[in-house]
């Protein structure tokens, strides 16, 4: 106890060390806070299981806008139509693999209590891509992503739990989805229920067929893994060029589209340049 009192007394009679110290000691435990929580908003956002090399990829509009009695140019983000994708899957060269995903929902019919539920469109490779072991069954086949081939699904961890009582016996069974039979292969795994896949009920691949969709309709979200010994400014100007391609072969659609890859954790939609200059700012009153 005397030790204590010692410490007590000498902490008063030197305010202005110990202030210095509890507000560095403060600042050095808000950054470790601040790093981790962003670390958790990327995982949660988007729970892929390994983030080594992996990259958000992104369409851009520019646009001109009047401000202030100016003129500036304008640059906003928005997802990729599945042409686009397709051609920028057949064109790189800087990804190991490019994957989509977009949210929607569907019927569920042929039970006793049809429901609405949320459906998850995503490429054939995501799975894999994102590092999903499956919790029974298997992920998609890629053959399975290709237009003509039999409808398929996964199912979320929850759903499965809650639709069908954890039964394994679901595998190789149709459920009904807008009224079109999927047969069941698998069921993601329970850490796989968390950011925007929290309320996601089951998967189904989509075909990256150019000719049948829309490249006006921009609605899938792109991630990617880039090849090794490949950075990210790399894989970005390679996927400008081949949007300024696209502008020229598809001007009614793509006149003013870009591209544009960012870190994973853009996603999210968090800015990332934000982030460092905050980073930045405490890494200078430490």
């Amino acid at each position: 106890m005397s030790e204590i009192r010692y410490a007590l007394r000498t902490l008063i009679k030197t305010p202005g060390p110990t202030l210095v110290m509890m507000l560095t000691l403060g600042v050095a435990v808000g950054a470790a806070t601040v790093i981790y929580s962003v670390i958790d908003l990327v995982w949660h956002f988007l729970p892929v299981q390994n983030q080594t090399r992996l990259v958000y990829a992104t369409s851009t509009d520019t646009r001109v806008v009047q401000a202030e009695g100016s003129e500036r140019r304008v640059v906003l983000r928005s997802p990729v139509s599945v042409p686009d994708l397709a051609d920028w899957v057949a064109r790189s060269t800087t990804f190991e693999q490019l994957a989509g995903f977009r949210i929607g929902s569907a019927a569920l019919t042929g039970v006793d209590v049809p429901l609405r539920i949320t459906a998850i469109g995503v490429t054939a490779n995501l799975p894999d891509l994102w590092g999903f072991t499956p919790a029974i069954g298997r992920t998609f086949r890629i053959d399975e992503g290709r237009a003509g081939s039999a409808p398929v699904a996964m199912l979320s961890y929850t759903f499965w739990q809650r639709q069908f009582s954890s039964r394994p016996t679901v595998l190789g069974q149709s459920i009904l989805l807008d009224e079109v039979p999927h047969t069941m292969v698998g069921v993601l795994p329970r850490e796989a229920n968390t950011g925007f896949l929290r309320e996601a009920d089951v998967f189904t691949p989509f075909a990256l067929d150019a000719l049948a969709a829309s490249r006006e309709r921009r609605e899938v979200l792109v991630t990617g893994r880039l090849k090794a010994g490949v950075t990210r400014e790399q894989a970005d100007s390679e996927l400008q060029t081949i949007a300024r391609q696209l502008s020229s072969e598809h001007p009614e659609s793509n006149q003013r589209i870009g591209a544009e890859v960012l870190p994973l954790i853009e996603a999210s939609g968090l800015n990332v340049r934000i982030l460092v200059t905050i980073l930045s700012l405490i890494g200078l009153l430490i």
